[in-house]
């Protein structure tokens, strides 16, 4: 099940909404924009690049939080032994010496 927000639905982008500004695109990028623009849904290139980039951020919102997920998980107190530094160089030093670089 999609996350997404539907150019419908009530907490999407709102081109007209009071806190606006302005961010300028390469022409490029523009023409793009306007060549998928009538495969979609939208009314405006304004809306489209605001659903994009709330469905982008959300996403990176994701990325992130699984990344911080397992961060925990691989060592779920690094300051348990008091030097999490020592914990580290101790790990790179087996990996190393398992590849036969010590």
């Amino acid at each position: 099940m999609s996350n997404r927000t539907h150019p419908s639905d009530s907490t999407a982008f709102d081109a007209d909404s009071d806190s606006e500004w302005t961010v300028t695109l390469p022409a490029t990028l523009r023409s793009r924009i306007d060549q998928r623009l009538p495969n979609t849904e939208f009314d405006s290139a304004e809306a489209y690049v605001g659903y994009a980039m709330e469905s982008l951020l959300r996403e990176l919102d994701e990325q992130d939080a699984r990344a911080d997920d397992a961060e925990i998980e691989a060592d779920p107190d690094p300051d348990a032994d008091g030097d999490a530094s020592a914990v580290d160089t101790e790990g790179m030093e087996e990996r190393l010496e398992s590849l036969g670089y010590l």
